[in-house]
């Protein structure tokens, strides 16, 4: 689904520093390293090791935001999804601040790189699964918005989708 970017590399490196053994590097995969993660936080917290606890929170927070919430719960559904953004609420690692000014880079967003004619159907165009008519990619800006409103923790992450849906729905349009 993503296609553009391989993060294999670093979820290894990342896992490493923690003497996890990445397996498949699967969503299964990712969530039991955060679980794992937690326990980390949980057990150096009883140990009193607060520096060690505040890493294993880091780590997690970032796996949650940066690998695992923004490229899961758009291809997830159901019980499943609910899941994933409780977890974005209670970690926050992408939440809706001031429209993102300042926050990426120039011609970038929470995804990365904005592409001028990202692939239609694509994540990268703001939607997957969906058929490529600017009338679904509209539709998608409006549960995109839905999503952010309701789940603020990650709610950067679903407004940037709307952004890049609403982008894709014009030149759809255009055509």
């Amino acid at each position: 689904m993503v296609g553009v970017y391989d993060p294999r590399a670093d979820l290894e490196r990342r896992a490493g520093d923690w003497g996890y053994p990445l397996g498949a590097g699967d969503l299964a995969d990712l969530c039991r390293f955060a679980a794992a993660l937690a326990v980390a936080e949980a057990e150096a917290w009883q140990a009193d090791e607060p520096h060690v606890a505040t890493r294993a929170y880091e780590a997690r927070r970032f796996l949650a935001g940066d690998r695992i919430l923004h490229w899961a719960v758009p291809a997830t559904e159901g019980a499943a999804a609910e899941r994933l953004l409780d977890l974005g609420d209670l970690l926050r690692p992408a939440p809706a601040l001031a429209g993102g000014e300042g926050l990426y880079p120039p011609g970038e967003d929470a995804y990365g790189p904005l592409e001028a004619e990202a692939p239609a159907g694509s994540l990268w165009s703001g939607a997957v699964g969906i058929e490529p008519t600017a009338e679904a990619y509209a539709e998608a800006v409006a549960g995109w918005r839905r999503l952010a409103a309701a789940h603020q923790g990650t709610g950067a992450l679903w407004l940037a989708l709307a952004a890049r849906a609403e982008r894709t729905a014009a030149r759809l349009r255009s055509r």
